[in-house]
């Protein structure tokens, strides 16, 4: 083939970078060979670019168009869409997931001309993992001329359903998309070269010990077969005006609550750890409930109330949450320093539970903030990212658990980036710190790792930077220019990724990390004198760099300081729990297990002369047996016709409503409309499917009629006051109506009478418009003065959004991708730190339209 050694005119969309093109090279080059191959370049240089910029080269080039198929997360399906449409327009692409209808509706309609599987109508398709392993039988029915899968790490394990299916769809061209081709051992890689390549590279998966005379050469050859098939490049070696990167590991000592929580959930699980069989699964959650544990006490139960002894007072809540934990008193003087200095910063954390307390310390302090994890939906994902990079934006701090994970996360309007608590996956760290350092920063990133010293944290740490050695001495280091020069002085070292495996594995990170926390003493007081200036002066550093020696980037790691932190000692497995928790605790142990038979062995003696002294007691009663059984059958015979009575009413499909049945209809009645027009909604929203429809209908014409009736009264009170006063009254001087129904205070009479009409006229008025997206009513709309863009396009989103979900429903309109609505709305009005924003809705440039400006938007 002819090197491509500028853009074509068909791929559109913006411009390729120097890099991406040499990506794209690639891609063609080894198509022409046969070859199968990993993209394998970091987060955020535009794989996906580069993939479809490929297809756009088989089909233009080549003449090849297609099908191909993109199997990729679900979170990442519409970038792949978006990529598609802005730099390959001309490629029909169809969206393959939903329910079973849609799916089959798309099979029946959008894939095929005349249903004939060799004359495919499109040009790609993109599918979930979820949806290959549902639809395997259809989809491989298929000629596909390429199979791209993105976050292929996912097929590390050959053993997987995903694995083998997506092998026997038996696909010419095959490509990897991935930023981390191993994430913990060579195993991995090995997974992911027979799938492209089977037969062709054999990797020892022992080499990644990296021990052994000839580890250089086997290194050697490693690369020497991988290099055909993979492409890897980094930030660093392709960006050369990116700024620095900078990580600082800082070591702090647990406190005395931690220190004692610590103690104790070792000396509890004595047993458990003394266990010569060593379930894998007890060891793991004792592991955990330590990690937990070097982050802060409130992560258990009870803690909080222990620790602030029934105190309610605001400066008690602040000293406890900060004292109770080192991680915590560092973090404060941190945060302190970097507010004082002008710096914003993203704070990660694995645990959810944690992100509740670090939130609750800054809302204490007085920090804005936002926050993300995997419970926050798209759209208000979306605006708290937003709100964070506005100009002028009074956001300090953004907490994020680190693995909330999805494209559009860029958060480059901050400069400093704190990982509260490491991840085994050091790629998951990288990434969160990826949030902040990427293509467009001009600032130089501050990364603070906080660890607890002498915790199990410290061997998260370990194993990570050993991963991360791995992967660059095995796969950066081979493929890449610059890292070859650099393999050799590291082959020589070696690098123990070992330590015995399983349940093993994890006794040795146990002992390694436990054997000093009985000698402790004196941490509260030196948390207390903590000097932040000093800390960070004599932290642990490691910088991004361009190593002028080698050309090398160092992929984020100062390797030949990192080297010195790698040699551990294996034989300290060798140790007894005897040897590392100290007798005393031990016989406290022993006592409370003694005492625990002792309770269980009385408990049983109890259980089981129970019935002899129940016994004993009816020979004292026999003469009293004959009432209470005939009693007893009296009662018996009575709750059961009862209970007949109570379950023929409640089966009664028009037995009267309670107060929170009526509520809940007459909310869905103005929600949706008129019975006749939206029955089935208004029956599943006030979740009253079981009742008769009739006898429904009948209730709410009930309540038109006595809301019609409080309208006419009130006209004519109206009326009588105008007359008595001798002039119109204004729009001020009129109330709202509102009425009791039955037992259902103040509801809206106006509302209920003008709300159906209004629904009624709006359904039919879209009914004769063919497409939704097309629906305009210029003439009608008011003028909204919104800082966002609001105009008749907005206007009529938002009445076929009310049209399909219901007046009220802003949330569900909000999040209807096909109204494009989604940064439109605010709708956190109620919430007391959206107070300030309440204030600005107030003026005349309002940031977004809450709920009650777009009731008044609709309003007629």
């Amino acid at each position: 083939m002819t090197k491509l050694e500028a853009q074509p005119d068909y791929i559109k969309g913006g411009e390729l970078r120097t890099f991406q093109l040499r990506g794209l090279n690639f891609l063609c080059l080894n198509w022409t060979r046969a070859n199968n191959v990993i993209l394998a370049d970091e987060m955020g240089l535009g794989k996906t670019v580069q993939s479809v910029s490929f297809m756009s080269w088989l089909r233009n080039d080549r003449e090849q168009e297609g099908p191909f198929l993109i199997v990729a997360p679900l979170s990442v399906i519409p970038a792949w869409g978006d990529t598609f449409d802005n730099w390959s327009p001309d490629m029909n692409y169809v969206v393959y997931l939903g329910n079973e209808a849609s799916r089959q509706t798309i099979r029946e309609n959008e894939l095929m001309i005349n249903g004939n599987s060799k004359k495919p109508k499109f040009n790609a398709l993109i599918t979930s993992y979820e949806m290959i392993l549902h639809d395997w039988s259809f989809l491989q029915t298929i000629k596909w001329q390429a199979l791209l899968v993105d976050e292929a790490h996912r097929l590390k394990n050959k053993e997987s359903q995903l694995y083998a299916k997506l092998v026997s769809f038996g696909v010419p061209c095959k490509i990897l998309i991935t930023g981390t081709p191993i994430q913990n051992n060579l195993a991995e890689l090995s997974a992911l070269m027979d799938f492209l390549n089977p037969g062709k590279v054999i990797i020892d998966e022992e080499l990644e010990t990296l021990t052994g005379a000839d580890t250089q050469e086997k290194l050697q050859d490693l690369h020497t077969s991988i290099a055909p098939y993979i492409l890897r490049r980094t930030k660093e070696t392709v960006e050369s005006d990116l700024p620095p990167k900078t990580e600082k590991i800082i070591r702090v000592e647990l406190s005395d609550v931690q220190l004692e929580y610590y103690k104790n959930i070792l000396t509890r699980n004595y047993a458990a750890l003394s266990d010569a069989t060593g379930q894998k699964n007890s060891l793991l959650n004792i592991m955990m409930e330590l990690k937990k544990v070097s982050n802060h006490p409130y992560m258990f139960g009870g803690a909080e109330d222990r620790v602030l002894a029934g105190s309610t007072r605001r400066e008690d809540q602040v000293k406890g949450l900060i004292a109770s934990s080192g991680k915590m008193m560092l973090l404060d003087q941190l945060l302190t320093k970097l507010k004082k200095d002008g710096h914003r910063v993203l704070i990660f954390s694995q645990m959810v539970k944690m992100l509740d307390i670090l939130g609750d310390y800054l809302a204490l302090r007085g920090y804005k903030f936002q926050r993300l994890d995997g419970t926050i939906a798209a759209g208000p994902r979306r605006m708290a990212i937003n709100h964070f990079n506005a100009e002028g934006s009074d956001d300090f701090c953004f907490l994020l658990s680190t693995r909330a994970g999805g494209l559009g996360i860029n958060l480059m309007t901050a400069d400093t980036v704190v990982i509260f608590d490491s991840d085994w996956n050091p790629q998951a760290d990288l990434q969160a710190m990826g949030r902040a350092h990427r293509i467009g920063q001009k600032k130089p990133v501050s990364i603070y790792r906080l660890v607890s010293k002498e915790t199990v944290e410290e061997e998260v740490l370990e194993r990570a930077r050993n991963k991360l050695l791995l992967e660059y001495l095995t796969i950066q280091a081979g493929v890449t220019d610059e890292g070859k020069a650099f393999r050799d002085e590291f082959s020589k070292k070696g690098l123990k990724m070992d330590g015995p495996s399983s349940a093993d594995d994890i006794q040795w990170i146990l002992k390694m990390r436990s054997q000093k926390m009985f000698e402790q003493t004196g941490n509260q007081e030196r948390l207390e004198q903590l000097d932040i200036d000093s800390i960070l002066e004599n932290a642990e550093v490691t910088k991004t760099k361009v190593d002028d020696k080698m050309n090398l980037s160092s992929g984020g790691i100062d390797w030949d300081n990192f080297m010195q932190y790698t040699d551990v000692k294996v034989d300290d497995l060798a140790l007894d729990w005897d040897q590392i928790i100290p007798v005393e605790e031990l016989e406290n142990i022993k006592a409370e297990e003694e005492k625990r038979r002792h309770e269980a062995y009385l408990a049983k003696v109890a259980a089981e002369s129970a019935p002899r002294r129940a016994a004993v007691k009816n020979r004292h009663n026999e003469n009293d047996r004959a009432d209470r059984v005939a009693k007893k059958r009296q009662r018996e015979e009575q709750q059961r016709q009862e209970a007949e009575e109570q379950r023929a009413l409640l089966s009664d499909p028009r037995r009267p409503l309670n107060e929170k049945e009526t509520r809940n209809l007459l909310k869905a009645f103005y929600r949706y409309g008129a019975m006749e027009d939206r029955g089935d909604e208004i029956v599943h929203e006030a979740r009253l499917t079981e009742r008769d429809r009739e006898f429904l209908s009948s209730i709410i014409d009930d309540f038109t009629k006595v809301c019609g009736q409080a309208l006419d009264d009130n006209y004519s009170r109206l009326e009588e006051d105008e007359r008595k006063l001798g002039k119109s009254l204004t729009k001020k001087d009129k109330k709202a109506v509102l009425i009791d129904f039955g037992e259902v205070r103040k509801m809206n009479a106006e509302t209920a009478i003008e709300r159906p009409k209004q629904l009624r006229l709006l359904r039919q008025v879209l009914r004769k418009n063919n497409d939704d997206k097309s629906f305009r009513l210029p003439d009608a709309s008011k003028a909204a003065h919104y800082s966002c863009e609001w105009g008749a396009r907005e206007d009529g989103m938002l009445l076929v959004g009310i049209d399909r979900y219901g007046f009220g429903a802003w949330t569900q309109i909000r999040d209807d991708a096909g109204l494009d609505l989604q940064d439109k709305f605010f709708l956190e009005e109620h919430r007391v730190e959206k107070k300030e924003e309440r204030n600005k809705a107030s003026e005349k440039s309002i940031n977004s339209p809450g709920a009650v400006h777009l009731e008044q938007q609709e309003a007629p």
